[in-house]
């Protein structure tokens, strides 16, 4: 298996049944998995904060 380069950390969210239903949806319109749909409106909101910037 190959190893990442960043070390990775779990969290756990807890949601509505109807907003896992909204996530699964998006994720799928995106061809996102819904943990990957998770990462990537994480980093948009960190961008848009100005405390994350792509490629770096």
């Amino acid at each position: 298996m190959a190893k990442s380069k960043h070390i990775s950390k779990r969290i756990c969210v807890t949601m509505t049944e109807q907003d896992h239903e909204h996530l699964t949806r998006l994720a799928y319109e995106t061809l996102r998995t819904r943990s990957g749909y998770m990462r990537w409106l994480l980093h948009q909101d960190f961008m848009e904060r100005g405390i994350y910037q792509k490629n770096k």
